[in-house]
């Protein structure tokens, strides 16, 4: 009889065998999960790729946005003195020399209460004891903001008003701080201050229905609601709200503003006023000038963007020449037709520049390469272009049909939200989807086929140990009755 001991009769034989079978059985899913991991890892290319358009497409909007401060027509604006003024230009504003003379800097205006002493004393709030107080702070055209305060605590002493005071002006809406001061150990004294500067920010303050309080401060006076502030009795900084502009001179025009920060004078420029200067000095210079190291490097920041994007899309578009490899995106034409379109912008004429200005890359010393790349090939001339300023190269970029515009225009449906980009990842998205519901049901159809193999192969198994149990039985009987050549029946032999 054969011998089929060789088959396990193990528990663990029955699940190496339905192992082995479903091995075979799950290769129709491995496909899947090959076809899905190959999905994955083209929805990233488009995601990389959607980064690198827009990085681009950031980069030439910096070109042709208006007002922008660093462009390909950036200016810089100096000063003789930073200590006297410093300023800042965009490109709009107009290459030249200027001179400046500060008389005087914008201040907040400020309201500064007499100096009291004894600060736990009485005298403030023995005045003000069982009476409420109420006056209306006015800050330039905005509207009036009441204050009431109720003095009913007979313990109260002079600093605890006074704290009180600037608590109740602070947790207003007026537009001031208030602040409690001690100039010395033993006195104090509170200010009232302007959030911003200039006589259009005025303080005004008014005692309403009867009430005494500011005069009892010291910052009114019965005649006089704007007191001059004099050692220590109260007042204000500048009795004279004109005093609270800044005054200074531009190219010899007097000029009166409310801050120091002025940006509405020279087209383009902010000047930042620092100091007062002394009568008699000469008057500081300011200089607007190409910013030729800001404009070089946004032009060389585009080529490493533009280069970037070229030498993606080569790699993605493309068949390896020596190893045969295909680029992810090889057949999608519409990525293969980007890249010639980019290459045409940067390659072609711009009709749009003004007359006898540049209207190539390669007149400016900026050449492309064989595969689409572009590269400063010129320094020398490059940098003679960068140096004659904005005038001799925006056309090139910025101008109605410059590249910057061209670019901007060709990359819009690519990079923005639900675009070209966007479309194809949704697409594989959707396939990537619909791979794992088949995946899904062959699971589901492998562990029905698993149960199945698994009651087979251990019936098998049951089988076999019959059958095992069986042959050890006939080996048995055959040595028990068997001797020589013939069979043993009781005593005798038959032959």
């Amino acid at each position: 009889m054969a011998d089929i001991s060789s088959i396990s009769t193990q528990q663990s034989g029955v699940e190496q065998l339905v192992s082995k079978y479903l091995s075979l059985e799950r290769k129709p899913i491995d496909e899947l999960e090959k076809s899905k991991s190959s999905l994955s890892k083209k929805i990233n290319i488009y995601s990389d790729l959607k980064s690198k358009l827009k990085v681009l497409s950031d980069r030439v909007k910096r070109f042709t946005e208006t007002g922008g401060k660093i462009k390909i027509g950036a200016k810089n604006a100096s000063s003789s003195n930073e200590k006297v003024f410093t300023a800042e230009a965009s490109s709009d504003a107009s290459i030249g020399i200027n001179t400046i003379f500060v008389s005087r800097l914008a201040s907040r205006d400020t309201a500064i209460s007499k100096q009291f002493e004894s600060l736990n004393g009485t005298s403030l709030a023995s005045k003000l004891y069982g009476t409420v107080q109420k006056f209306d702070i006015t800050v330039g055209s905005n509207d009036a903001v009441r204050i009431t305060l109720e003095f009913n605590d007979e313990n109260e002493t002079n600093e605890s008003i006074l704290k009180r005071i600037v608590s109740a002006v602070n947790n207003s809406e007026a537009d001031v701080s208030a602040n409690y001061i001690k100039d010395t150990p033993n006195t104090a004294r509170i200010t009232i201050i302007s959030n911003n500067t200039g006589s259009t920010n005025e303080i005004s303050l008014q005692e309403v229905d009867g009430s005494n309080i500011l005069r009892e401060l010291g910052v009114i006076t019965a005649k006089d609601s704007r007191p001059e502030a004099e050692d220590t009795s109260g007042g204000f900084l500048q009795s004279d709200p004109d005093n609270l502009n800044a005054s200074f001179t531009m190219n010899g025009i007097s000029i009166i503003k409310d801050s120091n920060t002025v940006s509405d004078i020279l087209q383009g420029v902010t000047i930042n006023l620092l100091s007062v200067q002394a009568g008699g000095e000469n008057p500081e210079t300011l200089s607007i000038t190409h910013d030729s190291e800001a404009i070089k490097g946004e032009i060389e920041l585009f080529i490493k963007d533009y280069n970037d994007i070229i030498k993606y899309l080569n790699a993605k578009t493309s068949v390896d020449p020596s190893t045969f490899t295909r680029g992810a995106l090889v057949g999608k034409f519409t990525y293969f037709n980007l890249r010639l379109n980019l290459r045409s912008i940067v390659s072609g004429q711009v009709s749009s520049v003004e007359s006898g200005a540049p209207s190539l890359l390669s007149q400016i010393g900026i050449d492309i390469e064989r595969n689409g790349t572009i590269k400063i090939s010129d320094n020398d001339k490059f940098q003679e272009y960068i140096d004659k300023g904005d005038s001799s190269i925006s056309g090139l970029f910025s101008s109605e049909n410059g590249i910057a515009e061209r670019i901007d225009a060709l990359l819009k449906n690519y990079v923005r939200t639900g675009g070209i980009v966007d479309d194809d990842k949704k697409f594989l998205t959707r396939r990537i989807k619909n791979i794992d519901k088949r995946i899904a049901n062959f699971e589901g159809r492998l562990k029905i086929r698993e149960a199945s193999l698994r009651r087979q192969f251990t019936d098998l198994q049951r089988m076999l140990s019959a059958l095992n149990s069986q042959q050890a039985m006939l080996q048995r009987s055959m040595f028990y009755y068997g001797g020589g050549s013939g069979m043993n029946y009781g005593n005798q032999y038959l032959y």
